[in-house]
């Protein structure tokens, strides 16, 4: 699969086997289920590029797309509200 993905989409996408590329996700223990969590491949696009779900209005979904490295998409607002 990961090499029809590269092959099909590799200059808009980086391809990776989430067992050689387990640093990205922490050092800390992984949980029983995290390969058949973290699925097949992990995708990183390149640039400014983004794949994109066409929508039928049947499913349920979140607004934003992710899928980079870039600064914006790593750098997330924390917003902690402390009720005394």
């Amino acid at each position: 699969m990961i090499e029809y993905l590269k092959e099909k989409y590799g200059d808009f996408a980086v391809f990776l086997d989430p067992k050689d590329f387990v640093h990205l996700f922490g050092t800390g223990r992984k949980h029983s289920e995290f390969f058949s969590r973290v699925g097949d491949a992990v995708l990183i696009t390149k640039e400014t590029f983004s794949f994109n779900y066409r929508y039928t209005g049947k499913e349920e979904s979140l607004s934003g797309r992710h899928g980079s490295l870039s600064y914006q998409e790593l750098v997330v607002p924390l917003v902690v509200y402390r009720r005394w």
